[in-house]
């Protein structure tokens, strides 16, 4: 019996597919749980390790990519969109199934069987859907900005406000964020951060550091044409930029 996890912001959404799955009575197939928004997937999926999931790509605090992309069992997954355009030719060229709703019962028997073949070869099918979810964050056509991050802590995943964050670096290859005094690792690469975070905000002062421009109380001249950052928290503290970024950060501030 393969489980199944149908995750999607809507409720008539969820209740369509739970609807159809009874419909179509796979016996192969069984519909073990649900999950309203990003973070109850990324727990669900974690604690159950469902064969596959249905999830959508538009939900409120992390979109359908950033849920695979933060999960470290990958099902094998059928994205569900009203839109995304972009992201359906993605899907076809690289095998990966989608429901564009709205969707019949017809069109799920389809991405079931697309499924059932998908999962003979479960660690391929895991490893080209989080390589085609990286290239597509990363890419020019993703316009949105990430605006909160998941971290676990401890047994929960909890989700930060990214304009809470003072500064991000990158240490023997684990990427941590910043708030206050308290400092959170999370999944993305400085790389990747660079191209989701908001460019009138974050600014890569060096290649190991990322920081939150609101959050920058003075600019002090320093050695070899660098500078100095002093940040608003407790401590105060202290960033530096280097020198082949502090002209890019000039004109960012128009000094």
């Amino acid at each position: 019996m393969l489980k199944t996890i149908i995750i999607d912001d809507e409720k008539l959404a969820r209740e369509k597919l739970k609807r159809l799955f009874k419909e179509l009575a796979d016996p192969d197939m069984s519909v073990c749980d649900e999950a309203k928004n990003g973070i109850e997937a990324l727990e669900k999926i974690e604690s159950q390790k469902p064969d596959f999931v249905i999830l959508d790509i538009e939900m409120p605090g992390l979109n359908g990519f950033e849920v695979i992309r933060h999960l470290k069992h990958v099902p094998c997954v059928v994205f569900s969109t009203a839109y995304d355009h972009y992201a359906i030719r993605a899907f076809e060229i690289h095998a990966v199934d989608y429901l564009l709703k709205p969707y019949d019962k017809a069109r799920l028997a389809t991405a079931i069987e697309r499924v059932k073949t998908r999962l003979k070869k479960p660690a391929e099918s895991a490893e080209e859907i989080k390589k085609l979810v990286i290239k597509i964050l990363q890419s020019k056509d993703n316009p949105s900005y990430i605006e909160r991050l998941p971290s676990r802590i401890g047994q929960k995943i909890k989700l930060f406000k990214v304009q809470d964050i003072k500064w991000f670096d990158s240490q023997h290859s684990i990427t941590f964020a910043y708030i206050d005094n308290q400092k959170i690792d999370v999944k993305y690469t400085l790389d990747e951060l660079e191209s989701r975070l908001d460019p009138k905000h974050f600014f890569r002062v060096h290649r190991s550091t990322i920081v939150n421009l609101n959050n920058v109380s003075e600019i002090i001249p320093w050695f070899s044409g660098k500078y100095k950052l002093i940040l608003t928290d407790k401590a105060g503290t202290e960033l530096f930029v280097s020198r082949n970024r502090a002209q890019e950060l000039k004109a960012l501030l128009n000094w």
